[in-house]
Formats: C-alpha cells, sequence, structure tokens
C-alpha cells in the first residue's frame, strides 16, 4: 500500500533464463556463488522454464538511497521425475533454521495432503545473506485459515476476524500461500489471490459502491489505497491488477498487487485496452 517496493517477474525457457541471470549478475561485480549453487539446482531437478525476478525496495523512503534483489523461480513441470518438486524436496532448498522446519512441519507433517508445492527459488543478491521462497497452493480454502493461524506459532500477530472472511469470501480463482525465508528467520508470508471478486464497499456514506477487494483489504488495515498511481501502472501495462496479496511481515501486514496479463480476465484486458 505504501508503493515502496515494486517487483518484475520474467518468465521463460530454463536455458535462456538461466543464461539471463548469469550475464546481469556477472555485470553487477558480485561474488557468483549463488550463481553457481543456481545452476546446481537446475541441473538436480531440470525445470523447463524459469522466472527471473528483480526487486525494488525502500523507494521513496526518507534517508534511503533504496535497495534491489535479484533472483529466480522453477517452475513446473520438470524433466526429472525422480525428483519432483514436493513439498519435501523443499527442505534442501530452504536455509536451516527454527522458522523453516516449522514451515515445513506444517506443509510436510500429518496435514500434507493439503498443501502442494508449486513453486520454489532463491535470491542471487545479496549474496552474503540470501532469501529463499517457496509457494504452496491449498487444497481446500480452509487450509488458509491454518496458515494465518500458524502464524502466532512464529511470533507473528494473527490477523482480524474480519480480514480472515475477506480472504475466505474472495471467490478467487486460485488461492496459494508465499513463503519467502532469510538465513535466520522467515521474512515474508503472503496469501496470494487470483481475480478475486470485487465487493460491496460497507463504509458508511459510500452507497454500497463495489470495490476491489484488494482496497476492502487496505481498508481493513486503515492503510491507503494508491488509486491513481496504480490506474497509472495499469494503463502503461494495459492490464488491470488481478493478484491480491495479503501480507505478514515482522512489521505488521500490508497488501499487495500484481499484474499478470497471461491470467487476467479477458474482459479486463479489453476494457483497459479501449
Amino acid at each position: 500500500s505504501s508503493l515502496d517496493t515494486m517487483e518484475h517477474r520474467l518468465r521463460g525457457p530454463t536455458a535462456d533464463i538461466s543464461r539471463l541471470l548469469q550475464t546481469f549478475i556477472s555485470q553487477c561485480a558480485v561474488p557468483d556463488g549463488p550463481v553457481r549453487e543456481m545452476l546446481q539446482r537446475i541441473q538436480q531437478f531440470k525445470p523447463r522454464s524459469l522466472s527471473a525476478w528483480a526487486k525494488l525496495k525502500y523507494m521513496g523512503q526518507q534517508g534511503s538511497n533504496g535497495g534491489v534483489d535479484c533472483g529466480y523461480t522453477m517452475l513446473p513441470p520438470f524433466e526429472n521425475p525422480a525428483l519432483p518438486l514436493t513439498v519435501e524436496a523443499a527442505e534442501i532448498l530452504l536455509p536451516n533454521n527454527d522458522d523453516a522446519a516449522v514451515l515445513l512441519k506444517h506443509t510436510a507433517g500429518d496435514t500434507s495432503e493439503d498443501w502442494q508445492l508449486t513453486d520454489v527459488g532463491c535470491s542471487l543478491i545479496p549474496t552474503e545473506d540470501p532469501e529463499s521462497r517457496i509457494s504452496v497452493a491449498p487444497q481446500t480454502r480452509m487450509s488458509i485459515v491454518a496458515t494465518l493461524f500458524f502464524l502466532k506459532v512464529l511470533g507473528f500477530t494473527i490477523p482480524e476476524d474480519l480480514a480472515v472472511k475477506d480472504i475466505l469470501q474472495s471467490k478467487a480463482d486460485q488461492y496459494w500461500v508465499q513463503v519467502h525465508m532469510g538465513p535466520d528467520y522467515l521474512t515474508r508470508l503472503a496469501i496470494c489471490l487470483q481475480n478475486p471478486a470485487d465487493v460491496v464497499d460497507e463504509t458508511p456514506g459510500n452507497s454500497s459502491a463495489p470495490i476491489t477487494r484488494a482496497e476492502q483489504l487496505c481498508k481493513r488495515l486503515s492503510k491507503q489505497f494508491r488509486t491513481e498511481e496504480l490506474g497509472r501502472v495499469a494503463a502503461a501495462l494495459n492490464c488491470g491488477f488481478n493478484v491480491v496479496e495479503y501480507v505478514a511481515c515482522k512489521t505488521g501486514f500490508d497488501v499487495a498487487i500484481g499484474f499478470d496479463p497471461a491470467s487476467a480476465p479477458q474482459s479486463t484486458q479489453q476494457a483497459l485496452g479501449n
């Protein structure tokens, strides 16, 4: 909601994206250890496609020169059938810390049938404290509720009941949970909704006008929804935002949105193209 962080992702064949990342890292003049590890993982899991991502951070924050992260995500399907990307496989890809152990127990333990690991990756910058990330898709919406209360085990504040209700009633096409894990602890957990339905604004004086699910969640958190700025981004991309993330981090909760033309409803693409 503060618009101080932006992440851009580029998906393509594994050979093309890995070559792009190797070139980028070499031009940044940083150690290539994470790149060598990436190539080893690619050889092990043999994903047919990769997603390269670059994140700009702390933009516009007073007293900050900003920051940048860059990394990759391995995407299914995989050519090596002996090494499917399962939750158990994530154990060798996540850092060895207490938060990762709790996460794996939650998703790969007695309730593992409720989850499916959909992708996994790691940052290449910074090189000293890499951040791993995985995405897991729940088989039922109630697994999302378990995820929210799982935050309490890791020392996070539990979201208010209204926010939980908003997420469960979002009528999204897809739900998934994305986890970012630093060397020592969980840094970010996001509940992601693809193409969630709009909702009636229940704020007094607003005549029950329809608003997006992202705007509703911002209202729950008393955060500003940047309608004008996001409208300019949508016009530039010729695509409305169609991914909404309810984000938990050590500083509290926030809302993030994503623009994915490949999964946007056709009606949305046509409306913005007029």
